[in-house]
């Protein structure tokens, strides 16, 4: 028998004796292979917390609906796989939405997460976690556009009326939403600016209190408009105020006063060019019989193209007159103390009347009470007077609280040439 075939039989024989026990060593050698395999790689739990997408929501429009989250913005998953799978994945690799069209009843809304890789290794679990939303009316209504400045312009500047294009605002929202929007603004830096300045800005949405509204929970006409702000020049000018009247019988007015006296005022170079004093009407207190504070309307008195810095349009300037009952006091005057006044250095000057005169002072009841002999001040203007003896009215100085001379009262005055030397 060749020596070939003999080793063809032993081949033959070492494989096919004992077949069933050559299979179980495989399967234990397979088992053994997954056993450290998954002590190397074992299933393992991650969790993650992820922002949840609303999708279909138009179906909820096409009925006139719109809807507020209550809860249910944000979930946490657990996440089971291999150690080596999670490893790699990360929170962007999986999907969180709510499905508008599986709405329930109880306004509660399933959220699905799903993974964009290892899909089919992965177990999620997202604890039935639902998005609970309110479901509310879609109202739209419109909004002027209100303007905040930021900064000032250069000294001497002010920023005049501002407009923008458009200058209307259709918002569209849920009820609450919409109801909680106060005004609809834009911002514009004007920091150091000395001309007109033109500027696209982005559309603020602000509640009552100024806290920004969220943009997203809006639908808008325009997110921004072209805002357009003229520069004007500014000048300060005096404000002037006449009293006239009388007061009622038996009443004295003891004082007057108003303010400001002066007002900043803007407008164009040329129109500033044409105004020099704010005039007001004068302030009639004919019958007046108690004292009163009160405010004048000023800038009705403003030419067309002018306006006060301060943007007031109901500015004022306050008024104030102090009454009280007449009286009069008569006081003893030195006339020795008298001021020669508008005398001429040529002519000497003697009064005849003696070295007392009275007089008679009326005004507030309280003020002549309080007035001293002292606080009066009296002179006599002797100009025009020649040689000869002359009569020359007297009078005193400014009072303070309206007190005047009651009667006219006459001096005579002496004058006589100076003797001029040799």
């Amino acid at each position: 028998m060749p020596p070939r075939w003999k080793e063809r039989q032993t081949m033959k024989k070492l494989l096919t004796n004992n077949v069933g026990t050559k299979i179980l060593s495989l399967i234990i050698a397979a088992i053994i292979w997954f056993v450290i395999y998954d002590i190397e790689d074992p299933v393992t739990t991650n969790r993650y917390t992820l922002s949840v997408s609303i999708i279909n929501e138009d179906k909820l429009e096409d009925f006139g609906k719109t809807y507020e989250i209550l809860s249910g913005d944000t979930v946490t998953v657990s996440v089971s796989g291999k150690s080596s799978l999670l490893n790699q994945l990360r929170s962007t690799d999986l999907t969180a939405v709510a499905d508008m069209t599986k709405l329930s009843l109880m306004n509660a809304v399933p959220i699905e997460v799903t993974a964009q890789k290892y899909q089919d290794q992965l177990e999620i679990d997202t604890g039935n976690a639902t998005m609970n939303v309110d479901i509310e009316d879609i109202v739209t209504k419109d909004f002027k556009i209100n303007f905040i400045t930021e900064g000032t312009p250069e000294e001497g500047y002010i920023a005049g009326d501002i407009t923008s294009s458009p200058n209307i605002i259709t918002v569209t929202g849920s009820e609450t939403s919409v109801n909680t929007l106060a005004q609809v603004a834009v911002t514009i830096n004007i920091g150091g600016v000395s001309e007109d300045i033109s500027t696209v800005e982005k559309v603020g949405l602000f509640d009552s209190a100024g806290n920004t509204l969220d943009p997203s929970r809006f639908t808008l006409s325009a997110e921004e408009v072209v805002t357009n702000v003229p520069l004007l020049k500014t000048k300060t000018v005096p404000v002037e105020l006449d009293f006239t009247g009388a007061p009622a019988d038996g009443f004295a007015v003891t004082g007057t006063g108003y303010g400001p006296k002066e007002l900043e005022i803007a407008g164009t170079v040329d129109a500033l060019k044409e105004i020099s004093e704010i005039r007001l009407p004068d302030y009639d207190y004919t019958g007046i019989k108690e004292s009163l504070q009160e405010t004048v309307p000023v800038t009705d008195q403003l030419p067309s193209g002018i306006r006060i810095t301060d943007g007031d349009p109901e500015k004022a300037i306050a008024v104030n007159i102090e009454v009280d009952e007449k009286d009069e006091r008569e006081f003893e005057i030195e006339l020795k103390n008298a001021e020669i006044r508008n005398s001429s250095p040529s002519l000497e000057y003697e009064i005849n009347n003696g070295e007392d005169i009275t007089i008679t002072l009326t005004g507030g009841k309280t003020a002549l009470s309080e007035l001293k002999n002292s606080d009066i001040k009296v002179f006599l203007d002797v100009a025009g007077l020649t040689s000869g003896t002359g009569q020359v009215q007297l009078q005193i100085e400014e009072l303070a609280d309206n007190i005047k001379l009651k009667n006219r009262v006459n001096v005579s005055v002496k004058v006589t040439s100076k003797e001029t030397e040799e």
